[in-house]
C-alpha cells in the first residue's frame, strides 16, 4: 500500500463511491442491505473528516500562508456553484479538482 497522501485518499475516494453504488445497486425493498451500507459510509465518511481535520489540515496550515488559504478557500466557494451535486456524474471528482487547481 502507497503512503503517497494523494493515492491514500483517492484509495478511500474508491471506498465511499463503492459503498454509495452498493447502496445504490441495492433494491428498493432491500432495507436491511441499505442499512448495513449506510452505517459502513457513515463510518467510512467520519473516520475521513476526522483524519482529515486532526492530521491533514493542521499540516496544510502550518506548510501554506494565510493569504495562500484564503485564495484556496476562495476558489472552493466559486467551485461549489458549478460543482457537480452527485458521485454518480461522470467526471465529478475531476472536474472539482481541476476548478480548485487552476
Amino acid at each position: 500500500m502507497s503512503t503517497d497522501a494523494i493515492v491514500v485518499l483517492k484509495d478511500e475516494h474508491k471506498e465511499i463511491r463503492a459503498l454509495f453504488g452498493d447502496f445504490q445497486g441495492a433494491g428498493s425493498n432491500a432495507t436491511v442491505t441499505k442499512g448495513k451500507v449506510a452505517a459502513k459510509i457513515i463510518e467510512n465518511v467520519t473516520h475521513h473528516m476526522d483524519e482529515e481535520e486532526n492530521d491533514w489540515l493542521p499540516k496544510v496550515r502550518k506548510g501554506v500562508s494565510r493569504g495562500e488559504l484564503q485564495e484556496i478557500g476562495a476558489r472552493i466557494l466559486e467551485a461549489r456553484k458549478t460543482a457537480p451535486r452527485s458521485p454518480a456524474q461522470p467526471g465529478a471528482l475531476k472536474k472539482v479538482v481541476d476548478a480548485v487547481m487552476s
